[in-house]
Formats: structure tokens, C-alpha cells, sequence
């Protein structure tokens, strides 16, 4: 139960003092207007307000036991107020730089650390060895036996305040003389409150039931409300506003050193659309927070040139730095010059500059551009795709050229379709267009391709359909070059018109499957069944577009080596010699050669040159064997496998299906890769291989 007589004087003293506590708190919620110092400033009020409030309960409560209890709740409070006035002073200085939440946690540890050994006290007393009643008066009080961990707590909270008082008076020999007032005033408070930690540490107790330091607190926030009610923007910078700085076109702000708004001009009164009264005095941060993030990002001596949009206009900013007579800065000046006419015209020719006329695309430099911006680690895979029309100049010779332009800007709607808004579509040729692809790995790249391919089928209406060959590559490491990807692409697009029978190139295709033709007994019939056994495998197995391109130019090439081979040995109804055989397992190489001299065929080179490689290693001319052997080559040697077992041959009858897979299975694992004919067996068991549902 309480007690009476002289204490109660006491105790009513402290409930004023928490009276005054909670009328500061709601006063600083008024007055300081960032978030950081509403909520430090609470912080150090609350703390306040449980060491006292702790305190009184501590003094009013007789038993043992509870007045220990109370205690505890007052080192809550007094951990609460040191962290908070710290960060407090810290944002208030101009340092907020410094609280990142590493800091802060650092900041935090040793008071949660010591909040827990003092509510744990009891089982090991490393904060108190003991507890003791004296009584004061008429009133028991307790007395704590300090020990060895307390002190280190009492460091702690020293040594903060040391170090804030440290920062004032840094901040105070830099300060504009306007400033230095405040300052002092800072400066005397932390004196107090170290004077009055000092006299904690040394155990004065003039009134042993008084806790000293949160009175001192109380009292120090009491004279920093005033100092900061009484603080007019007028007396720490003093700006003359004059009918000039009124009148000045320009928006001018003037800034102290941690950026609130000092003095502004009546442009910047529109500009914000508000009274001079709710600008000046206000943070930057809180009226405009991209300028004031733009002010920061360029904080130097002097910056100009410096692009910034409100309100649909642009601005031209100007950033000079306010210094004293000893040099040091106090501030900034920013001035802000309407450049939206200007910026407007800039743009119209910028984009003139990186766009083609007729397509809207954008042009050859733009892509150029993008292509070094865009060639970086972050934006790997990227993948280039290259297209153009195919026989654009027929349709400009038997059209006219304003069809032909036609086509151009309806394969540009199709592309702006197909493609995503973050992909690069430009115009970089007379009929040819570049795509950039960041982030884009390739079977993302060959998915977006069919879209495009399909999207181009359709007629709409059209009265000229064309179409068009596509090519491309991914970077998907920084050491690849690209312009090595690039001419991949453009690689693989020439590949592509090569399968084209409306392509110029496609001729050198067409010319080279008549010579094989007339060179071997296979048949039209018997290519027109390889690209499509091979091309039905190739997508059961995911292959990429450029690989199922090549994949059908060397299911209709793979023998052309055997144009140089003598006729007497090509058309022998019988059995080869073993001089004959020779000669005929020389046509891979003689392909091989003619491929690498015909740069379109460049690319299946190598698949013709392995196309007789077996699985185990036995086949010629090289004696590959496993994945060693190219998976364009392998698939062509299941396909040619199948179909000459199953078609009819000068010296025996085919086969049935199920003959050839019987084959198959029986020389997988030797000639055969044992994988792929186990789908491929799949496939013809489940009757996919009909020629009339496939479509090239």
C-alpha cells in the first residue's frame, strides 16, 4: 500500500512531471514536421514517461518484491530514452546519413542485451549483486548493489552522449553565425545531461528516491521546444525579397544545409500552387521529393544543365552552394528555368534522329545504339533476330513502289504485335529489319518467332501477301562477341531463304538437289520424306529454328558429296569392291568441301561431313562416336536408315514398319543414338510420321 507524510510531496511533483511529459508530446508532434523526428521525439517522451512512471510506482509500492519489479520497468524507460534521443540528435544535426539499419542494430544491441539481463537479473546478478531497503524518512527506499554489467550500460549511454555533443560542436564551428545560437543552446543541454550521467556513475544522491536523468531530459526537451517555437526562417538566413526576386521568370529556391526551404519566389508559389507560407520553413523532401532527390544525387559545388519534369513542364536546373565568409556551406540556391518549348523541339528532332519515316520503326543508328547500351551482363541472354521480306523488289517491279511500301509498314504493325514493348524493332535496310531481344533466352526468342510467322500468314484482306525469312542468335556469356551474334542471325537468315523456293538463294538449293538427283538413285520422293521424317523428330525433340533449318537442309544435302563420284559406281546393280567402297565413303569429305566453299551451306558443313559416324565409334570418316558426333547428323542417320529400309531398292523389297524398327532397335546403342531411336520408334508407332498431317 502507498504511503503518506512527505513522500506524497514527492510523488506529486513527479505526476506533474508527467504531466508535462505528455503536454511536450503532443507539443513536438506539432512542431517537428519530419517523420524521423516525430518518432524519435515520441520515443524519448515515452521513455520519459516509463522511468518516471516506474519510478513513482517503484516509491509508492512497500513490498520488496514489487518495488524490484518497478525497476525493471524504469531501465526499460531509460534504454527507450538513450537510443531514441541519440537517433533524435543524429537526424536533427544534418547526419541521418549515418542511421542506416546496420546502425541502428548496432546502435540497439547492448541496451536489448542489457534489457534482458536486467529482467533475468535474478538468476545470475550481473547487473545488481543484491537489493537493500533504506528508509528516507518515513519511506523505504531501494538501493541497488551495482554490479559488474551495469557499468558497462552506464559507458554505454556516457559515451553516446559524448559522442552527440561531439557533432555539435563539429556542426557549431561550421555553422553560419545565423545558426550558432541554437547550437549553444544543444550544446548547453548536453552538458546538463552529462553532468547529470556523471553524477549517476558517482553515486550522488541528494534525494535518493529522485531518478535524475529523465527530470533532466524533461527539462532539456523543454527548453528545445522553445528554442525551435521561437527559430524563424527570417533569422537564420536572412533573404532580401525585394520586387526583383519576386518578378524573376526563373522558380529560386534557397536551401540550408539539410535542404528545407529557407526563402522561395513567387514563380515557385505557382509552380507548387501554394501560399509562400506553406513552402518556406517546409523540407524540400516533403513538397517536392524528386527535386530534392535530384539536388542530392548532384551534390557539388556547382551543377547546371540538369533535366526535371513537373506538371508536364520541363525544367532547366541550376544548383550553387551558399557558403559564410570562412567558406563553409550553409546551403544551397536552385533555380529552375522553364525549358518545355525548348524540350518539346529537342525531342521532335530526336526522334526524327532515331526513327524511320515511313515505318515509324526506329532507324539503323538507334538500333546500333541500343545494341552497346543494351550489351551488358544484367541484360544477358540477349538475342538478336534479323528478317527482311522476301522478294520485295518483285512486288515493287510488278506493284508499284507504293505497294511495296505498303508491305513495309504492314510488317511493321505485325512486328509492334509480335514483339514486347521492351524489345528494340527497328528498320535497319531497305526491306530488312533488326529486333533486340534483352533478357530473352532463345527458346523464348523461337516462340516469339512463330507468332510472328503465323501473324505473317494471315491475308487479312491483303491484295499482295508477301513473306519472309527470319535468323536468329542469343548471347547468353560476355565473352561472346556481338557482332559474332549478329552475323549469326544474319547467317541463319540466309539459311532460311535458302529453303525458300521464291528466294534468289533458294536457286543454289534447288541446283545442287537436281545435281544429287541425277547423280543418285534416291528420288524427289525420297527427300521430300526426309525433311519431313527429320523435321517431325526434330520438333519432338524442342530443337531451336536455326537448328530445324539446318536440320532440313541436310536432310536434302547430306549426300551431295556423291556428284564426284563416277557413274559406273553410283548406278552398279551389285555389290561394291572394296576399291569402290572406298571411293564412296570419300563422298562425306567431298560434301564437306563443297559445303564450306558455299557460304549459305557453311553451317551443315560439319553435320555432312558426320552424317556415316556410328554411335560406338565405328563409323567413318572420322571415327566419332556419342555426343561427339552432331545431333543434326545422328537424326539423319536414323532417317536415312528408316526410309531406305522401307522403300524398294534395285537389289531387295522394303521393308515393313515393323521390320524397320526391328532395325532400328537392333543397331541402337551401335549405329543409332539408343535415345533417339526410342522416340523415333515412338513417333511411327503412333502413326506421326503421315506425311498429309505434316506441314514444313
Amino acid at each position: 500500500m502507498f504511503w503518506v507524510n512527505n513522500i506524497y510531496v514527492i510523488t506529486l511533483i513527479e505526476i506533474i512531471i508527467f504531466n508535462i511529459i505528455v503536454l511536450f508530446l503532443l507539443n513536438v508532434l506539432g512542431i517537428f514536421k519530419k517523420k524521423s523526428q516525430k518518432i524519435s521525439s515520441s520515443l524519448i517522451l515515452i521513455g520519459c514517461l516509463i522511468w518516471v512512471l516506474g519510478n513513482i510506482l517503484e516509491l509508492g509500492f512497500v513490498n520488496f518484491q514489487t518495488k524490484i519489479y518497478m525497476s525493471y520497468i524504469q531501465h526499460l524507460g531509460r534504454e527507450i530514452v538513450i537510443v531514441s534521443w541519440f537517433i533524435f540528435f543524429i537526424y536533427f544535426i544534418g547526419y541521418k546519413k549515418w542511421l542506416s539499419k546496420r546502425n541502428i542494430a548496432i546502435v540497439t544491441a547492448i541496451p536489448s542485451i542489457m534489457l534482458l539481463l536486467v529482467f533475468t537479473n535474478e538468476y545470475h546478478h550481473l547487473i545488481f549483486k543484491n537489493y537493500s531497503l533504506v528508509t528516507y524518512r518515513i519511506a523505504p527506499v531501494l538501493i541497488e548493489n551495482i554490479g559488474p554489467l551495469y557499468w558497462l550500460d552506464i559507458a554505454f549511454s556516457f559515451l553516446l552522449v559524448i559522442f552527440i555533443t561531439s557533432l555539435i560542436i563539429r556542426t557549431l564551428i561550421k555553422s553560419y553565425y545565423a545558426y550558432r545560437w541554437q547550437f549553444y543552446t544543444f550544446l548547453a543541454i548536453h552538458i546538463v545531461i552529462l553532468l547529470v550521467i556523471a553524477a549517476d556513475i558517482s553515486r550522488i544522491n541528494i534525494f535518493p528516491h529522485f531518478e535524475k536523468i529523465p527530470i533532466a531530459v524533461v527539462i532539456s526537451m523543454t527548453l528545445l521546444i522553445l528554442v525551435l517555437s521561437r527559430s524563424k526562417t527570417s533569422e537564420i538566413v536572412p533573404i532580401a525579397r525585394s520586387i526583383v526576386f519576386d518578378s524573376i521568370s526563373d522558380g529560386v529556391l534557397v536551401l540550408d544545409a539539410n535542404d528545407n526551404i529557407l526563402d522561395s519566389n513567387r514563380f515557385m508559389k505557382k509552380l507548387m500552387n501554394l501560399p509562400l507560407i506553406k513552402i518556406n520553413g517546409k523540407p524540400l523532401k516533403k513538397l517536392m521529393p524528386d527535386l530534392d532527390s535530384l539536388i542530392e544525387k548532384f551534390n557539388i559545388d556547382k551543377q547546371s544543365g540538369i533535366s526535371y519534369k513537373i506538371k508536364n513542364k520541363f525544367f532547366d536546373i541550376n544548383i550553387s552552394n551558399l557558403t559564410n565568409p570562412r567558406r563553409i556551406k550553409i546551403g544551397k540556391v536552385v533555380v529552375l528555368r522553364d525549358i518545355t518549348i525548348r524540350k518539346k523541339n529537342e525531342d521532335k528532332i530526336k526522334y526524327l534522329s532515331f526513327h524511320d519515316s515511313l515505318t515509324q520503326l526506329f532507324n539503323r543508328a538507334f538500333f546500333e545504339e541500343e545494341l552497346k547500351r543494351l550489351n551488358v551482363k544484367r541484360r544477358l541472354p540477349l538475342s538478336i533476330v534479323l528478317l527482311d521480306i522476301d522478294g520485295l523488289r518483285k512486288i515493287n517491279e510488278n506493284y508499284g513502289y507504293k505497294n511495296g511500301d505498303n508491305s513495309l509498314i504492314r510488317l511493321s504493325k505485325i512486328l509492334n504485335e509480335c514483339f514486347r514493348k521492351e524489345d528494340i524493332i527497328a528498320r535497319i535496310g531497305g526491306d530488312t529489319f533488326g529486333i533486340i531481344l534483352p533478357s530473352t533466352t532463345i527458346e523464348s526468342t523461337s516462340n516469339i518467332i512463330k507468332r510472328l510467322k503465323k501473324a505473317c500468314k494471315k491475308n487479312d484482306g491483303h491484295k499482295i501477301n508477301f513473306s519472309i525469312s527470319i535468323g536468329s542468335s542469343t548471347k547468353n556469356t560476355v565473352s561472346q562477341n556481338i557482332n559474332e551474334i549478329i552475323r549469326e542471325a544474319d547467317s541463319n537468315m540466309n539459311k532460311h531463304k535458302l529453303l525458300e523456293k521464291k528466294s534468289i538463294h533458294g536457286s543454289i538449293v534447288s541446283s545442287l538437289e537436281r545435281a544429287l538427283l541425277e547423280r543418285d538413285y534416291e528420288t524427289e520422293e525420297h527427300v521430300a520424306r526426309m525433311k519431313k521424317y527429320s523435321l517431325v523428330l526434330g520438333r519432338e525433340l524442342e530443337l531451336a529454328d536455326n537448328e530445324l533449318d539446318d536440320l532440313k537442309l541436310l536432310a536434302t544435302l547430306h549426300d551431295i558429296g556423291k556428284i564426284s563420284i563416277p557413274d559406273n559406281i553410283i548406278f552398279k546393280p551389285g555389290k561394291l569392291n572394296v576399291t569402290e567402297w572406298k571411293i564412296v565413303k570419300k563422298h562425306p569429305e567431298i560434301g564437306y568441301r563443297i559445303a564450306k566453299t558455299t557460304p549459305e551451306l557453311s553451317t551443315i558443313a560439319e553435320g555432312i561431313l558426320t552424317h556415316h559416324e556410328w554411335w560406338n565409334g565405328k563409323g567413318y570418316p572420322r571415327g566419332l562416336k556419342n555426343v561427339g558426333i552432331s545431333i543434326i547428323s545422328r537424326i539423319i542417320s536414323i532417317i536415312d536408315a528408316y526410309d531406305a529400309m522401307t522403300s524398294d531398292r534395285p537389289y531387295r523389297k522394303a521393308l515393313s514398319k515393323e521390320e524397320a524398327i526391328s532395325e532400328l532397335d537392333k543397331f541402337s546403342g551401335m549405329q543409332f543414338d539408343p535415345d533417339l531411336v526410342k522416340t523415333f520408334t515412338a513417333l511411327i508407332k503412333n502413326n506421326r510420321l503421315d506425311y498429309k498431317t505434316y506441314t514444313a
